[in-house]
């Protein structure tokens, strides 16, 4: 029971600090991972890293990596098991990846 009662503190501790990171950003409407594209996933992921694992310790959060997995999107998850990655990106992502936009979904 003492086990389930501090990962519920943990727990609690993650979403409070998104919750503070959110308001911060001015990102408190999005209530759903599919309406933030990757700058806004970098900056969420920076304010977790500056406001409370720089200052409190790389485990604040528990001795996982919580914060990178939840940053993934379901749409960045399902890419992970598919080869169609680019051609599902935009030409603006793509770019940033350094990918030929011409060579999005084509097989080497």
């Amino acid at each position: 029971m003492k086990q389930v009662f501090a990962e519920r503190l943990l727990v609690d501790k993650l979403r409070n600090a998104v919750q503070n990171c959110k308001s911060i950003l001015g990102m408190s409407k999005i209530r759903v991972d599919q309406n933030i594209g990757a700058p806004e996933r970098m900056q969420m992921e920076r304010c977790l890293t500056e406001n409370y694992l720089l200052k409190f310790g790389m485990d604040y959060f528990g001795k996982r990596d919580l914060i990178y997995v939840d940053m993934q999107g379901d749409r960045d998850i399902e890419r992970l098991y598919t080869r169609e990655l680019i051609a599902e990106v935009g030409e603006e992502e793509a770019a940033e990846m350094g990918a030929d936009v011409e060579d999005a979904g084509e097989d080497e």
